[in-house]
């Protein structure tokens, strides 16, 4: 059974169309990681999967059920934007709050286990104000999961987080992941998610351009030869004679020889051109690189 189902959906604000006609398969137990550029759909179609907007078109079913079912409602959790916190209450006075809004009977083993899942033992009594924006974004989810949910909604969480907050972030969902959680996330950090999700979807002006898994990108994602030279101008124009699928990228300043190359072949540069590469590696398309040509394709 698939977590969630999406046919055809459709969101229009007037006459903007939001999402259009997207149709998406989110499997149950998947690290599912929406990807799109900003004001591509996401949100919007988050926020009808989770009942906080109503389609204008399409059908969005649930572990089998119509996402309104009240059945199904009761087994999703929700962080998009940010937690609706009071600033100068407790974390545990928040979570106590929302436990009610829940019905929960259990609350206090509850917020302990949810607090305990996301790393936030210790910061019970802290005010909400005073958390750093990672504590921030752990209590969210730590909102979220109280009722211990099925599927999670996350929207953007790890935007703007240190790297020990993206670390931890990612134990969590994976952890999540291991226990059986669906977890849908929308980020930007590519290189994050990349190290967690297990299928993805990439969106486009409100249609879904590509869904596939991450063993399907791992096959469509070729390694490369990359290297440095003192002069990489000429070693470009002296690779793309020999091997015409080379590049240079200029956000690293290196030459990326695709085509199945090996890495020892590069070193004719130096007895033809005297050129002695300062660094050679063999590498492997990323996410990010891979999400930016599909985005190239479609202009």
């Amino acid at each position: 059974m698939n977590a969630i189902e999406i046919q055809n959906l459709t969101k229009t604000f007037g006459q903007k169309r939001a999402v259009d006609g997207l149709s998406m398969t989110v499997p149950q137990g998947a690290i599912y990681g929406f990807i799109g550029e900003n004001g591509s759909g996401k949100s919007t179609t988050e926020k009808c999967v989770c009942g906080l907007l109503r389609p204008s078109n399409g059908k969005i079913t649930l572990f089998g059920k119509d996402y309104r079912d009240k059945t199904v409602r009761s087994q999703i959790g929700v962080l998009i934007e940010s937690p609706g916190c009071y600033p100068n209450y407790s974390v545990w006075n928040n979570m106590k709050l929302q436990a009610a809004n829940l019905g929960i009977a259990d609350e206090n083993e509850q917020i302990r286990r949810v607090l305990h899942l996301v790393r936030m033992d210790g910061a019970a009594s802290n005010k909400f104000r005073n958390c750093s924006l990672g504590m921030k974004q752990r209590i969210g989810i730590a909102f979220a999961l109280l009722g211990n949910p099925q599927l999670l909604v996350l929207d953007e969480p790890i935007n703007g987080l240190d790297a020990d907050g993206m670390r931890i972030m990612r134990e969590i969902l994976t952890e999540l992941s291991r226990n059986g959680c669906t977890i849908l996330i929308s980020s930007h950090i590519l290189g994050e998610l990349e190290k967690i999700a297990t299928h993805y979807g990439i969106v486009r002006h409100g249609k879904m351009l590509r869904e596939m898994t991450a063993e399907q990108l791992n096959a469509e994602c070729p390694t490369f030869v990359a290297l440095k030279t003192p002069d990489n101008n000429t070693a470009l124009a002296a690779l793309k004679g020999r091997y015409p699928n080379t590049e240079y990228d200029p956000e690293r300043q290196e030459i990326c020889v695709y085509g199945g190359v090996a890495a020892d072949t590069v070193g004719y540069l130096y007895n033809e051109f005297g050129l002695a590469p300062t660094e050679v590696r063999t590498d492997k398309i990323s996410l990010e690189k891979y999400y930016i040509n599909l985005m190239r394709e479609g202009n």
